[in-house]
């Protein structure tokens, strides 16, 4: 039987709030969202090339049918070959996109993957480094140039399908944020989740128990039961420990001022351009001077 095509995806941006947003719209009894929100169908090409009907057997099996189907996956805004993916697969399909200042989710970004220990260099010098060298592997600075990314989709797709709001938004007026989403699928606006305005993934720039996986792989019956379990569960599992269980959660030290100068001139014709693709202004005031 074919599965049928998603009602709705959010596309991103990657540290921006996606995590909040995604656990207020799961609570909705009108959407079906699955809970392994980190992966993708359009930027996997397992997944892809198996196809739609697998993955939607995979992650939507117990989806009722009469509710809308929606995936949050924020590695959507990170690869260009996804939205002409998304097009030839599912033209209908309505896009929310969520942004947050360039800046302010690369420092985070960063901080992520240090806690991580993907990083070992300072920000300084990672940012220097991929200032010389345009090939952004890490994803801190190509990944807030909102501008050219949410250009390649309204090349496959109207202005009429992609609806984009700010961090700042759903931080300080999540309720009507969650309305206009709501609307936007034309499902009831008015629901308000029981965790609405619970902030998420709020780390710190270290682990809490980063010895806990290398000390399980050598502890046989433990890692042998792990094993045991099915792929579905353990990503589902890993999820939680990587975002929530594992995670410290402290304020950010702040940015120096030199180097949030430097990011904004670095950012500005991005996000000149993303302001003209929307038709209004970002409300990140710094660069709204000269």
């Amino acid at each position: 039987m074919k599965a049928k095509p998603l009602d709705f995806l959010v596309i991103g941006a990657h540290k921006a709030a996606t995590t909040a947003l995604f656990r207020y719209l799961r609570h909705h009894p009108q959407l079906f969202l699955p809970p392994e929100k980190e992966v993708g169908f359009f930027s996997n090409d397992y997944w892809w090339e198996r196809g739609w009907d697998a993955f939607a057997d995979e992650f939507f099996g117990k989806a009722p049918v009469k509710a809308l189907w929606g995936k949050v996956t924020p590695q959507y805004m990170a690869y260009p070959e996804v939205p002409a993916r998304i097009r030839a697969v599912m033209p209908d399909v309505k896009l929310v996109a969520i942004l947050r200042n360039p800046v302010d989710r690369a420092y985070s970004h960063y901080r992520m993957a240090l806690r991580t220990q993907a990083e070992k260099r300072s920000f300084d010098e990672a940012v220097m480094d991929l200032q010389h060298n345009p090939d952004d592997s890490t994803g801190y600075l190509a990944l807030g140039q909102y501008g050219r990314i949410l250009s390649t989709y309204l090349k496959e797709f109207p202005p009429t399908q992609l609806l984009t709001f700010f961090t700042e938004d759903l931080e300080k007026r999540p309720q009507l944020v969650l309305d206009g989403i709501a609307r936007y699928l034309g499902v009831d606006a008015g629901f308000t989740p029981s965790n609405l305005g619970k902030r998420y993934h709020v780390g710190g720039t270290r682990q809490r128990f980063s010895w806990l996986v290398p000390t399980a792989k050598q502890v046989y019956p433990v890692w042998w039961l792990w094993k045991q379990l099915p792929e579905r569960h353990r990503r589902i599992i890993r999820f939680w420990f990587q975002t929530e269980a594992a995670t410290t959660s402290a304020p950010p030290d702040p940015l120096d001022s030199r180097q949030r100068r430097q990011l904004v001139e670095y950012y500005r014709s991005e996000v000149q351009q993303l302001e003209a693709l929307l038709g209004r202004a970002v409300p990140w005031e710094e660069f709204h001077g000269s």
